[in-house]
């Protein structure tokens, strides 16, 4: 009797592991130096950090990169399971998308170049201001109702920063340092310089983002931030930032999860 009770036990286990082997967590991004991106060593800070909890949560991580836009619809399809790194504090993405733990911190803002006339990001000096923003971008009804703005849509930060070398367009929105890094690694105008007008739009926490209707939601969610606060709390991250010289405010380490948000 003990011989089979020990059988079934090992049984149980096996499968329980059997049951993660081979189970693919496919997610998306854009192309985002030099926080994520396949040019980047080990895809970068985020997509290594997403990497490596769900490999700990026991999925086979695919990472996709498409333009915004089209990670959006390919998520949201349910072509792919996850939006690897997605602002949280914006209506339009609250909506859709439930948040996993998060990566990272961020700030977005009105840049330009350092020889505009433009000197304030507040709304109410910006008139007749040409604008490039991302297809499918996040933006808050106060800046896409703006009757100031032209608005130019691009697919990428790059098109924009090309846009605005080329006084194409009067102003770009974006994160400032990821338009340096272009700025200084795939422009041959390293020497031109730019200008964040202030205030700053926004700080952002960018975190995954799955689709509120995704059949497995609570499973993912459940077990992709139970492997974030266990790596969190073994300072895998602050390693990963060291290792990627990146600098990032990091919330404290959540707390276990209860029994009702494993639920869901």
């Amino acid at each position: 009797m003990i011989r089979i009770l020990s059988f079934i036990i090992v049984l149980a286990i096996n499968t329980n592991s059997v049951c993660y082997a081979n189970e693919i967590l496919s997610m998306c991004s854009t192309d985002s130096p030099p926080y994520g991106g396949p040019s980047l060593p080990s895809g970068g800070f985020v997509e290594e950090l997403v990497k490596n909890v769900a490999t700990r949560a026991g999925y086979i991580p695919q990472i996709e990169y498409y333009s915004w836009a089209r990670c959006v619809e390919e998520v949201k399809k349910g072509r792919i399971d996850i939006i690897y790194s997605m602002w949280e504090n914006i209506d339009k993405h609250r909506q859709d998308f439930k948040f996993l733990f998060n990566n990272n911190s961020s700030i977005s803002a009105f840049i330009t170049l350092d020889s505009s006339a433009l000197m304030s990001g507040e709304l109410e000096h910006f008139e007749q201001v040409s604008l490039a923003l991302h297809i499918g971008g996040g933006y808050d009804q106060d800046i896409s109702n703006h009757k100031g703005f032209h608005f130019h849509y691009v697919s990428s930060d790059i098109q924009k920063l090309k846009m605005l070398l080329a006084n194409r367009v009067d102003l770009i929105i974006s994160n400032p340092v990821r338009i340096e890094y272009l700025l200084q690694n795939t422009s041959h105008h390293s020497k031109i310089k730019l200008k964040v007008l202030q205030p700053i739009i926004a700080s952002h926490y960018a975190s995954p983002a799955i689709p509120k209707n995704h059949p497995k939601i609570f499973e993912i969610v459940n077990r992709y931030n139970q492997a974030y606060i266990e790596l969190c709390n073994e300072q895998f991250f602050q390693k990963l930032r060291i290792k990627h010289n990146v600098d990032f405010k990091q919330r404290d380490c959540p707390l276990p999860l209860s029994h009702a948000e494993e639920t869901g």
